[in-house]
């Protein structure tokens, strides 16, 4: 069975966000989670040094009209990927899109850069 020695630290909803993504980022002795969100368009940060208390500390809204399904993060650097959902016409995809933030923080990261490019 997939949970023989396996238990369940902690849950948390994300405010009633959905999440796909993960990564994992220690900065000052402190541990964040960084959620990229399915449904809903932007990164939940969640603070999990207590694995069996984690607390959500901000949601990042992302570009109206994209999945931001992508997350990574390295060195107080989240980098990020979004698109234009599936369902829309391919002439109006957004073909290569990503965002870079700076943790400035522990709560608050700041856009650090960007790259889009439309498509045909």
């Amino acid at each position: 069975m997939w949970n023989h020695r396996v238990e369940l630290l902690a849950y948390h909803d994300l405010d009633g966000r959905s999440g796909l993504k993960l990564a994992l980022q220690e900065v000052e002795g402190r541990f964040f989670l960084y959620v990229a969100g399915l449904w809903h368009s932007g990164w939940s940060i969640l603070e999990v040094t207590d694995p069996e208390h984690p607390k959500l500390l901000r949601f990042v809204e992302g570009p109206a009209n994209t999945m931001t399904i992508q997350v990574q993060v390295a060195d107080r650097v989240m980098i990020t990927g979004f698109r234009a959902p599936f369902l829309r016409p391919l002439r109006r995809l957004l073909r290569v899109a990503f965002l870079a933030f700076r943790q400035r923080c522990r709560a608050a990261p700041g856009r650090l850069s960007h790259l889009g490019r439309q498509g045909a």
